[in-house]
């Protein structure tokens, strides 16, 4: 499956460059912090609905074409995300994007953002023509690191993001998936609950009185005026609910389940009616009922017995949780110090620290050769280790993340950097692990750890980094 393009553009956009936003559009920070929890995925999920039509991902294909959308613009947003006639060009191009892409749609996306975030209708248009250049620029990337760059490639790629987004989009950005507007998806589930309801409603009346005249055919040896008002009260609910067209179909059931057991109530009152005769008590030993036994009502004239005092049942002995890993087993060439990228993994896995998108773990074991993605020998013992932690953590997912030195073509370094990602994925898949388990994107030579200036600080830099996405 492709990459995660939601996780991708929510981690390109966030920590400055969303303060350095909220300045310039003039919002506060939390709330164009959540327009982006509503654009991004809207905005991608107007795309993958464009998929299926050959026109339309035509269409979509000689945009990115013509626009030169290669994802160069993802590695200058710091200075975009400011201000400048970079932006305001950015901004612009936006803006024609949202229009010859999405029409009319654009205008109600700008709506929904602004609702959703509190931010007003301009700010959010100022912010969709921000995103879409990038929406974009991520797509074109892809499409270079998978060598797919054709419609087909494209198709296939927002084909797959429709899985993430079902996961990830808020339920009141389903719609998006559906093509309806929201109204008319409100409109639609209201209308759909009302239906059942009403349904519910018709069935549960003609059950109850069908109960009603059952029970009071074979009940009618008890008395029989106690059971006439409760079938009179099951069948007045019922013409009720029918003459007022069902306007309260939401609670008739409960209405008539009462009626139902006020007439089960009565059937019971009825029973301690005396009968014309009544048969003489049959004279048996007293005996303690079994745990099991339903208790025996003894006739009024007799002493009712007692049953012996029931002993407590000592609890089961629970099941002990299973112990943390306390103590991970590692390769013996390296040494359990407390600085281990492993226990530093561990540590953050067993802790309540919240998950955080900018929270990235340096593996430091993990080694490549220049231009290269194939992984070294010598990184064999980490591998091993990462593989073990996710055994032991099954419900814990992760985003891998590659990188290189600044040395070579930037646009070769960012298809070598998610060729490394992917070498590592695979070798992990190779020691047992699912794969929906694991993502991957590349990141070339952005977010170095160590200075490029030096051998030693270029080496560091050809690493793979793991951010926990879920625990």
């Amino acid at each position: 499956m492709s990459n995660n393009l939601l996780e991708s553009l929510k981690e390109h956009l966030s920590g400055d460059v969303v303060s350095n936003l909220a300045t310039l559009i003039g919002e506060s920070p939390k709330n164009i912090e959540s327009a982006l929890h509503t654009a991004l995925p809207s905005l991608l999920a107007e795309l993958v609905d464009q998929s299926p039509d050959a026109k339309s991902i035509g269409n979509l294909f000689n945009l990115l074409v013509e626009g030169n959308h290669d994802g160069g613009v993802l590695s200058n947003l710091g200075a975009l995300s400011r201000s400048g006639e970079d932006t305001t060009k950015l901004i612009s191009e936006g803006g024609k994007l949202l229009t010859s892409l999405f029409g009319n749609k654009a205008a109600s996306i700008a709506d929904l953002v602004a609702n959703a975030s509190g931010i007003s209708k301009d700010s959010s248009t100022s912010l969709l023509g921000f995103i879409m250049p990038l929406v974009l620029g991520l797509v074109g990337r892809n499409l270079k690191i998978e060598n797919s760059e054709n419609t087909d490639g494209l198709a296939g790629l927002l084909s797959d993001q429709s899985g993430y987004l079902k996961n990830s989009v808020p339920a009141d950005l389903t719609y998006q998936l559906a093509g309806e507007p929201l109204e008319i998806a409100v409109r639609k589930a209201d209308d759909n609950i009302a239906e059942t309801s009403t349904g519910t409603a018709k069935k549960t009346l003609s059950s109850a009185k069908n109960m009603a005249e059952d029970i009071g055919e074979s009940a009618s040896q008890f008395g029989s005026h106690i059971v006439e008002e409760g079938k009179e009260f099951v069948h007045s609910a019922a013409d009720d609910f029918e003459e007022g067209g069902g306007g309260s179909r939401n609670f008739l059931p409960w209405v008539l389940m009462a009626a139902a057991l006020a007439l089960v109530w009565g059937l019971l009152k009825s029973c301690s009616v005396p009968s014309e005769t009544t048969p003489e008590p049959t004279t048996s030993s007293t005996t303690a009922p079994e745990a099991t036994a339903a208790p025996t009502i003894p006739p009024p004239a007799e002493p009712v017995v007692s049953a012996p005092p029931v002993q407590p049942i000592p609890p089961a002995p629970s099941t002990p949780e299973p112990a943390k890993v306390e103590a991970l087993v590692v390769d013996k060439a390296v040494d359990k110090a407390n600085d281990l990228f492993e226990n530093k993994l561990v540590g953050f896995i067993e802790s309540n620290e919240a998950i955080n998108k900018d929270l990235w773990h340096t593996m430091d074991r993990i080694t490549f050769d220049t231009n290269e993605a194939t992984i070294k020998e010598e990184s064999n013992g980490q591998i091993n280790n990462i593989a073990e932690i996710l055994k032991a953590y099954p419900k814990v997912k992760i985003k891998i993340g590659g990188y290189t030195d600044n040395t070579g073509n930037a646009k070769a370094n960012i298809k070598l950097s998610n060729n490394r990602a992917d070498a590592f994925k695979k070798a992990l898949v190779s020691h047992g692990i699912d794969v929906g388990r694991l993502d991957v994107e590349g990141y070339g030579s952005e977010h170095p750890v160590a200075s490029n200036d030096t051998t030693e600080g270029r080496q560091k830099n050809r690493r793979i980094d793991i951010r926990v996405t879920e625990k």
